[in-house]
């Protein structure tokens, strides 16, 4: 008997992410005797930011960042996928991923990834510490500003995510981010973007500059330090009884005025 094939990948470090790839890699053993799968793990910060380029030479199979697409297919390190999985398989992923996602894996008529994990930043909150605090849950920029200023809410602000909530306000304000390549947005709405978000902030303890979305679900549901999120990639284990001490409720983005259309945060994931 020929000796099996070896296929090694490598994914992030959270129960989110590695449990359901093992669990499928096992049941794909099992039902084809001639493939082993063998996953490894890396930090969410290396996920998000270690060179692709380099794991291409180690690992056959990567799961990435969304951000990492356009990498990878300017240095041709992936393969198309369309050529690769069945064509059902396809169309079932069409049919059934989060909003856009599938369609923003798909470029020059080449599919660069396949999408397992959507994501998008939304609220989260604990309901027992607004309850106890008197507070509702802010559905305008407005409350948010003012549950910031009574030490309530939180964001993930580490470089990354910050970013992304400013190219999430440029939109709302009406700009069209990158649509220039020489300028992010027009000098006067990236300035009221970054002003509103400092407002949001100032309050904030430093610490959430530090802090990723993981980060943040952690410290909302082993602590009491924070009783609302305003906007982070959401992690819907934290809203299950069993898997945090304290869970946690998710809900829709808050607007910018009363009666005024939702924010629109930026499509994730991997």
């Amino acid at each position: 008997m020929s000796e099996p094939i070896q296929l090694t990948g490598i994914a992030w470090d959270h129960s989110r992410a590695l449990p359901p790839l093992v669990a499928t890699a096992q049941r794909y053993e099992e039902t084809h005797p001639g493939v082993r799968i063998h996953w490894k793990k890396r930090t969410l910060d290396e996920f998000g930011h270690a060179p692709i380029d380099q794991l291409a030479t180690q690992f056959d199979l990567i799961v990435i960042d969304h951000p990492w697409s356009g990498f990878c297919f300017e240095k041709n390190l992936v393969h198309d996928l369309k050529t690769l999985a069945p064509a059902a398989v396809l169309e079932d992923l069409a049919a059934h991923s989060v909003g856009p996602s599938y369609e923003s894996y798909l470029y020059q008529e080449k599919l660069l990834a396949l999408p397992i994990d959507a994501a998008t930043p939304a609220p989260s909150w604990r309901p027992d510490l607004l309850e106890k605090a008197g507070a509702a849950v802010p559905q305008t920029w407005d409350e948010a500003v003012a549950l910031s200023k009574r030490g309530l809410a939180v964001i993930p602000a580490f470089n990354a995510d910050l970013f992304l909530h400013l190219v999430m306000l440029l939109k709302a304000l009406g700009a069209e981010p990158f649509a220039d390549h020489e300028r992010i947005a027009p000098r006067d709405v990236l300035r009221q973007a970054v002003e509103m978000l400092a407002e949001l902030t100032a309050p904030m303890s430093r610490v959430i500059f530090d802090l990723n979305p993981i980060q943040v679900a952690e410290r909302m549901t082993r602590s009491d330090d924070f009783a609302w999120n305003a906007f982070a990639y959401t992690y819907n284990n934290y809203a299950r009884s069993g898997f945090a001490a304290k869970q946690l409720q998710f809900g829709n983005l808050i607007s910018l005025v009363s009666g005024g259309p939702r924010l629109r945060s930026v499509l994730g994931g991997t």
